[in-house]
C-alpha cells in the first residue's frame, strides 16, 4: 500500500499548526483552571505526606502519580509558594498530553509518511473528552502516557524500557495490571510461536519488579512499613481495595455507548472503513497489534469491570485513531470517484473533528472553572478556625458547570465533588469528618435556617468550625437537580 498521500504538503502542516493551537489553549486552560475532581484531591493530599515524609495517606490512590506530584510540592514548601504544586501539576498534565501526540507520531512513522502520522495525530486530539481531562491533574492522562510508551517501546523492539513503561503505567491505573501484561503476552502467542516468547517474559518480569519497587521504596520513606515490609502491605492494601471498591454495576452496552458519543457517527465510520481494509489488503504495519489491542480492552473494560466512566476509554484511542487513519489514506487513495470528491469528504470529516474540539474546549470559557469556590470556602474556615478542628457534615458536596452531562451514567464525567479531603488539602489542616451526618433545615425556611442532628454541637469546642453539606446524597449525574442547596 503506497503510505504518501497525494494532497498538497500544506494541508497536514496545517493540520499540525491546529495541533500547536488545541495545545497551547489547554496549556491556558491550565494556567487558570481553579477546580478539579474529587480523587484528584485524593492523589495531591498523598503527594502532600509523600512531600514532607509522613502523615495522612490514603491506599485507595495510584502510587506513582501521588510520587511524581511529590516533588512539586516538596519544592512549593521549599519555596514557601502557595499553590505551586497545584499550578504545575495541572500544567504538566497538558505536557504529558504533547509527549503523548509525539509518541503516537513516532509509533504511526513505522507504517506511514510524515504527513499521514500528524494527521493521525490530529484525528487523536481531536476526539473531544481529551481535551477536557488534559488541563486537570487525573492520573488518567499520565497512565495513558506510559501505557503508549510501553506499546511503542514493545514494537520498537526495546523489551527493557517497555517493561520499565509497563510497571509504571500499572502503578498509575490499578485496572491496567491484568490487561496490559496478558496482552503483550497475548500478541506474542498470535504474532509468533509460543516457544519465541522470551521477550514478552523479560518485560513482564521487569514489569513486576518496577511495580514492586515504588511500595518498597516508598512506604519506608513516609513511615508507613518497614523496607521488607513494604510490599506486601501494598499488596494486602490494593487486594482489600479491590474488595471495597464496587463500583455501581453498568451493563457492558452502557460502555460501548460511551464509545459512540466519544468518538461520533463519522469517526466510527472511518473506523470501520479502516478495519475493511487492512483486513482485506493486510499490508498495514501493526494492525494486528492495534486490532488485537482494541478487542481485548473493550471487552475487558466492558465485560470484567463494573465501573464504567468514558474516561476509561483513554487508552484505547490510540488505537482507534490509527484505523481512522488507514480509513482516511484508502478514501483519499481510492481510484474513484473523483478526487475532488474524496478530498471533499475527508474535508468535511476535518472540519467535523475541529468543530466538536473547539465545543469541547468552548467549556472552559465557563466561569465555573476558573472561580476558587473550594479554595476560597477552605480558607475562611481555616481563617475561622484560627488552630481549632474543622468539621465536615454530610456527604461530597457536587459542584459542576452549566454543561456537566456526557451520558446520565457516566457518574462523573463533568461533575466535581467537594469534601472534607479537599478543605485539608487547601487549608492544610486535618479535618474531621462526621460519617453519618445530616442537615436538616427548620420549618422556617425564609430565614434559610438550619439545624443540626442532635448530638453534633456536643462534639465541638469554642472556635471550632463547621462545614455542613445540606444535600442528602452524594450527587451524581443523573441526580443533578438546577438548584443545588448552599453549604452552610
Amino acid at each position: 500500500m503506497e503510505n504518501r498521500g497525494r494532497g498538497i504538503i500544506w494541508v497536514p502542516a496545517a493540520l499540525g499548526l491546529v495541533l500547536l493551537c488545541i495545545l497551547g489553549y489547554l496549556w491556558y486552560v491550565a494556567s487558570q483552571i481553579q477546580v478539579d475532581y474529587y480523587d484528584t484531591f485524593f492523589l495531591f493530599v498523598n503527594s502532600k505526606t509523600i512531600a514532607r515524609g509522613g502523615g495522612l495517606y490514603d491506599y485507595h490512590r495510584f502510587i506513582f502519580p501521588c510520587m511524581v506530584d511529590a516533588l512539586w510540592f516538596r519544592l512549593e514548601d521549599l519555596l514557601h509558594w502557595r499553590g505551586f504544586g497545584f499550578r504545575v501539576t495541572h500544567l504538566l498534565n497538558v505536557g504529558y498530553f504533547a509527549l503523548i501526540l509525539a509518541t503516537l507520531y513516532r509509533m504511526y512513522r513505522r507504517g506511514f509518511s510524515w504527513e499521514w502520522a500528524l494527521t493521525g495525530v490530529f484525528f487523536f486530539a481531536t476526539i473531544p473528552i481529551l481535551s477536557h481531562y488534559a488541563p486537570t491533574a487525573k492520573e488518567d492522562v499520565l497512565a495513558a502516557l506510559l501505557l503508549l510508551l510501553a506499546q511503542w517501546t514493545y514494537l520498537s523492539d526495546r523489551p527493557t524500557l517497555c517493561g520499565i513503561c509497563t510497571g509504571l503505567a500499572m502503578a498509575s491505573r490499578y485496572n491496567l495490571i491484568p490487561i496490559l501484561p496478558g496482552f503483550f503476552l497475548l500478541y506474542g502467542i498470535a504474532s509468533k510461536p509460543w516457544k519465541k516468547m522470551s521477550r514478552e517474559v523479560f518485560v513482564l518480569l521487569i514489569a513486576l519488579a518496577v511495580f514492586a519497587a515504588l511500595p518498597t521504596i516508598l512506604y519506608p520513606i513516609i513511615h508507613r512499613s518497614s523496607l521488607l515490609g513494604a510490599f506486601p502491605l501494598f499488596l494486602k492494601e490494593l487486594w482489600v481495595q479491590i474488595e471495597d471498591n464496587v463500583p455501581t454495576y453498568l451493563p457492558p452496552i452502557t460502555f460501548f455507548v460511551f464509545f459512540l458519543l466519544a468518538m461520533g457517527v463519522p469517526a466510527l465510520l472511518m473506523v470501520f472503513l479502516g478495519a475493511f481494509f487492512s483486513l482485506r489488503e493486510r499490508e498495514k504495519k501493526d494492525v494486528l497489534f492495534h486490532g488485537l489491542w482494541i478487542l481485548s480492552y473493550l471487552f475487558f473494560q466492558a465485560f470484567l469491570v463494573n465501573g464504567k466512566e468514558v474516561r476509561y476509554l483513554f487508552p484505547v484511542f490510540p488505537s482507534i485513531a490509527f484505523f481512522i487513519l488507514i480509513g482516511a489514506q484508502r478514501v483519499l487513495q481510492a481510484p474513484r470517484p473523483s478526487l475532488v470528491f474524496r478530498g471533499g469528504v475527508l474535508a468535511l470529516f476535518v472540519l467535523w473533528a475541529m468543530g466538536r474540539t473547539w465545543g469541547e474546549l468552548r467549556k472552559f470559557r465557563d466561569p465555573f472553572y476558573s472561580t476558587p469556590f473550594e479554595q476560597e470556602v477552605s480558607l475562611r474556615a481555616k481563617d475561622l478556625a484560627k488552630g481549632n478542628n474543622i468539621y465536615w457534615i454530610g456527604s461530597f458536596y457536587g459542584i459542576h458547570p452549566k454543561n456537566y452531562i456526557f451520558h446520565p451514567d457516566d457518574r462523573y464525567a463533568y461533575l466535581y465533588h467537594f469534601h472534607a479531603h479537599v478543605v485539608q488539602f487547601f487549608a492544610d489542616q486535618d479535618v474531621i469528618v462526621l460519617q453519618g451526618g445530616t442537615v436538616l433545615p427548620t420549618e422556617n425556611s425564609e430565614k434559610r435556617k438550619w439545624a443540626y442532628l442532635p448530638g453534633v454541637g456536643m462534639l465541638a469546642n469554642d472556635g471550632d468550625v463547621f462545614i455542613a453539606n445540606p444535600e442528602r446524597h452524594n450527587l451524581v449525574t443523573r441526580d443533578v437537580t438546577e438548584v443545588t442547596l448552599p453549604l452552610v
